[in-house]
């Protein structure tokens, strides 16, 4: 069920595991991103240069939730992005969900 991986992005959000917004590009370049979701309705410009950094990282991503259901789990308000920096939390994601991988293009 997918809506389980957003109950766990919520709990990893109160956990202060998740980074949203321009604190993720420098998450990424620190190594720490280890989940990414982005919202189905974030703008053209945003996924690119999203998909960019997933595959240079080799980041998994998912991209099927809309911006409404990410604000939903995390309790704030226009969420277009969200990355998960911990390893528990993010393997979770992925057993409860699937993923998106960056290091093929599908």
């Amino acid at each position: 069920m997918k809506s389980s991986q957003l109950d766990l992005l919520g709990l990893a959000y109160r956990a202060h595991k998740v980074a949203l917004g321009d604190e993720i590009y420098t998450s990424f370049k620190k190594g720490q991103v280890k989940f990414l979701f982005i919202a189905s309705d974030a703008s053209f410009k945003t996924k690119e240069r999203l998909h960019k950094k997933i595959f240079y990282y080799k980041t998994k991503y998912d991209d099927t939730y809309a911006s409404c259901d990410l604000s939903g789990a995390l309790g704030k308000s226009n969420v277009k992005i969200a990355a998960v920096l911990d390893d528990g939390f993010a393997q979770a994601i992925v057993k409860k969900g699937g993923s998106k991988n960056g290091e093929t293009k599908s």
